[in-house]
């Protein structure tokens, strides 16, 4: 029993004599406290620099535009970060598109717009261009902003031309074509000629707008029909005659040439 008591009172005492002794071992040392770490301090007071942020898609897809318009489109960007911000234009894809940008240096929190301006003519039905810029923002250096869609054609007939096949120099006849357009709600025809006066009056044209019903069924805005008539009388043989067209297509006047061809027996 007394040998118990004297292991236990010699392992407080052991205790007791380890606290000490470690206390007089660290009374001079300062520990480290959590979160306050010189290299974490340093970090924190680094400057970001100028970040470049889009605030619109880089892509705009236009949808559909014929040969003979001019289209725009706006882009925005801002420098998120804590220094100016500096873009400059690198040029565009092609002679057909313009940029322009209305601020090329930003200072943190300011936006900017760039402007971009084309045109279509004598381009292939798929359609894209860009412009490209460079910035100090070291994590984008360069950035492309894409325009892009289908051309098409301002007018469009169908059939292509008015054939008059087979027909009897002692019979009158006609042929009809359907005319569309794409832009505005109405096409009109304000002036017509046929190019032969020699044979001009041999022929007639009426025109008819399309119902609202003919103009869903294709992809354009508006649209005639034309029916040429062919008097009796003329000589035997074939005849190749042009119909020239002019009206006001929303704010262009647009001229439309539409063969003619005839073929008497």
């Amino acid at each position: 029993m007394r040998m118990a008591i004297f292991a236990v009172a010699s392992l407080i005492l052991g205790g007791i004599v380890g606290v000490v002794l470690a206390r007089q071992e660290f009374v001079n040392e300062a520990l480290p406290i959590i979160g306050t770490t010189g290299a974490g301090a340093a970090a924190g007071s680094e400057q970001e620099g100028p970040r470049l942020s889009l605030l619109t898609p880089e892509r705009f897809e236009f949808g559909d535009m014929d040969q003979d318009a001019v289209m725009r489109h706006t882009f925005e960007i801002r420098n998120d970060g804590d220094q100016p911000l500096k873009v400059t234009e690198m040029g565009t894809s092609c002679k057909c598109t313009t940029a322009g940008l209305d601020k090329d240096h930003l200072q943190p929190g300011e936006t900017a717009i760039i402007t971009m301006e084309w045109n279509a003519k004598g381009s292939l039905s798929l359609f894209e261009q860009h412009a490209e810029y460079k910035t100090n923002d070291p994590r984008r250096p360069r950035f492309r902003l894409i325009v892009s869609g289908t051309i098409r054609d301002t007018l469009m007939a169908e059939p292509r031309e008015l054939a008059f096949n087979r027909v009897s120099s002692l019979v009158p006849a006609e042929a009809k074509l359907k005319l569309y357009g794409i832009r505005g709600d109405k096409l009109e025809i304000v002036k017509h000629q046929f190019t032969k006066s020699q044979t001009a009056s041999f022929f007639s044209v009426q025109f008819r707008p399309l119902s609202a019903e003919e103009i869903a069924k294709s992809n354009f805005k508006c649209g005639v029909e034309i029916t040429v008539g062919l008097e009796p009388g003329m000589r035997l043989g074939q005849l190749g005659h042009i119909l020239n067209l002019v009206g006001p297509l929303a704010d262009a006047a647009t001229q439309n040439e539409e063969g003619t061809r005839q073929e008497n027996q």
